[in-house]
């Protein structure tokens, strides 16, 4: 399996510009979620950037950042319950 051109430039490149991707997408991804609202849930798009961050960063980096999408998740999503969110969040941390 080929990696994307554009994915190549980012982990080839120094630390800080996957961290400017992961950031960007991060940010974009919650504002995405935030406009949309409850109508329509963008969780999945919050794998990206911690699948970019894998294969940079540190464990210790990747388990943050995924509990920061975890925690904007659980933020702009729908959960109809502190159960529901809670076992979200932990099935997320999990992964």
């Amino acid at each position: 399996m080929e990696v994307p051109i554009f994915l190549q430039r980012i982990l080839q490149s120094s630390l800080w510009s996957p961290a400017a991707f992961v950031a960007a997408a991060v940010f974009a991804t919650a504002l995405a979620d935030w406009a949309i609202g409850l109508n329509l849930s963008l969780g999945a798009l919050y794998v990206i950037p911690i699948l970019v961050a894998g294969a940079v960063y540190s464990r210790l980096t990747i388990v943050l950042l995924s509990i920061l999408c975890s925690s904007l998740r659980i933020a702009f999503g729908n959960a109809a319950s502190l159960a529901e969110a809670s076992l979200n969040f932990l099935l997320v941390m999990s992964a």
